[in-house]
């Protein structure tokens, strides 16, 4: 797992191996995810190494790990406030995601700490929307659930999700 909090200004974020830390259910995984090509793909490449088996436990102790690191590197471990509204902003792994409930609460959990440290609240998108409760995230991330049909918006959304969906033409 990775935290990056480039200068001013900016959002800071985690990595997560999607190996280690992404649904099976994923339509995108392997096959036009985003986090396997270019330079993010190189990144996974790298967080990848050695994964021979999904752990989304252990992924996402390892990502809060790296929130609680990436707040205690600002001086007085307060999170800078130079985001949209006010702390710097989080996105939640640019790659990645929780595929349990109990990765979801751990990360809602260091995110809870992140606002509390000042930080504006963080968001995510997730695959596993069906197999984790939007509950689990708790309140201190926005959570969207990312839908590969758009038939599946309205099921997604019944179980307290905002919808993401990437589609090639408007509807």
């Amino acid at each position: 797992t990775h935290f990056q909090s480039p200068g001013s200004g900016r959002s800071a974020t985690t990595y997560a191996s999607i190996e280690a830390s992404c649904p099976s259910s994923c339509g995108l995984r392997g096959n036009g995810c985003y986090g396997q090509q270019g330079h993010v793909g190189m990144v996974n490449a790298r967080l990848s190494r050695g994964v021979t088996a999904p752990d989304s436990l252990r992924a996402a102790l390892d990502e809060a790990a790296a929130i609680r690191a990436g707040i205690a590197s600002f001086r007085g471990g307060r999170v800078p406030q130079d985001g949209a509204k006010g702390g710097r902003d989080l996105r939640l792994h640019t790659l990645g995601d929780c595929a349990t409930i109990e990765a979801a609460e751990i990360l809602g959990a260091a995110c809870r700490e992140w606002m509390e440290a000042g930080g504006s609240k963080p968001w995510t998108y997730t695959h596993a929307w069906r197999d984790v409760p939007r509950a689990a995230w708790g309140e201190h991330v926005s959570v969207f659930a990312s839908v590969d049909k758009a038939e599946d918006a309205r099921e997604a959304r019944a179980l307290g999700y905002a919808i993401a969906y990437v589609t090639d033409k408007f509807q």
